[in-house]
């Protein structure tokens, strides 16, 4: 006489307890974000009437030094122990000295950074193009005028912008190299799979990003990895040190499994340092991988629940 199997009550109510902690400890850490949120857009703001006024917001750049002034109010002042080195930095730029002279004669005259080294390049380069030494600054994208001291004067700013045009030693970004994710769970979804792909370039064109691969599974599922394009995107995303990004039109063309995401899809990004973009996501909400780590949780509860229910059915 056959024996039936018997229902695993024991290892279902682990899977179920798991799964509950996972759901109760996201959404705590999905409502903790929103409160975050709302904190700093309140402060964001608050600091936006401040450069309005002509403050500087945030911290002191290299050259000034945070202080409380009279009136109790946070604000920034010259700092003249670093301030000769910041006009001097200009000085030899509009001489006709190279960043790297620029670095070593500086070095020179006693200018470390907070190690004790040399600066890099690339900061000296940023000082010899921040508004800040005019009396200026950025805020949110806006430019303000600071009520804070200059400590180059606005020839002297101008003429070494000249210089560095000319020379072309400006830093420019090379173009962000990404590659592009498709799937569909049926070969018959070819429509689909044409639109992702469609709608994934458009939009690595609308933010300047150069397409170097497209990886497409057909008829395959996103409850395993068990893909041959995804394992390919894979290994290319590991000997691929430039690549900036994966672009997949909607996060469930990439996985429904909470325990793939965690394990293995996650760490690699993290690990990679390569960015997981969603089109289809409202970007501007940080957010988002909470959001999407919640939804898998979910779903794999349902798929959980399901399984124990056609479980219990058959025996």
């Amino acid at each position: 006489m056959e024996k039936k199997l018997q229902p695993t009550e024991t290892t279902t109510e682990s899977q179920n307890l798991a799964i509950d902690d996972v759901l109760k400890q996201r959404i705590g850490l999905c409502l903790g974000e929103f409160e975050l949120n709302n904190n700093r857009e309140m402060v964001k703001m608050g600091l936006l009437e401040k450069a309005k006024r002509g403050e500087y917001p945030l911290k002191a750049p290299l050259g000034y030094k945070n202080i409380t002034n009279s009136s109790g109010k946070r604000t920034i002042e010259v700092d003249n122990e670093i301030a000769p080195f910041i006009k001097k930095a200009f000085e030899l730029c509009a001489d006709g000295k190279s960043i790297q002279e620029i670095r070593d004669e500086l070095y020179e005259l006693g200018f470390r950074s907070k190690k004790g080294v040399k600066v890099p390049s690339l900061k000296i380069q940023d000082i010899l193009q921040d508004i800040i030494y005019i009396g200026k600054f950025y805020y949110l994208g806006e430019q303000y005028d600071g009520n804070h001291q200059r400590i180059v004067s606005e020839e002297l700013f101008n003429k070494v912008q000249d210089i560095l045009e000319e020379k072309k030693i400006l830093f420019k970004n090379k173009p962000k190299k990404v590659v592009i994710y498709a799937r569909t769970a049926s070969k018959e979804q070819k429509f689909s799979l044409d639109m992702q792909i469609e709608q994934c370039i458009k939009f690595a064109e609308r933010f300047g990003y150069t397409v170097d691969k497209i990886f497409t599974d057909e008829g395959k599922s996103a409850y395993n990895l068990d893909r041959p394009a995804y394992n390919q995107m894979i290994e290319y995303c590991k000997f691929n040190k430039d690549l900036y990004a994966v672009i997949t039109w909607n996060f469930d063309r990439l996985t429904r499994n909470y325990r793939d995401y965690m394990q293995s899809i996650k760490p690699m990004f993290k690990n990679q340092k390569i960015k997981l973009i969603i089109p289809t996501e409202t970007n501007k909400y940080p957010e988002n991988e909470l959001l999407r780590e919640l939804l898998l949780s979910l779903e794999n509860r349902n798929q959980i629940d399901c399984e124990n229910c056609i479980y219990k059915q058959a025996v």
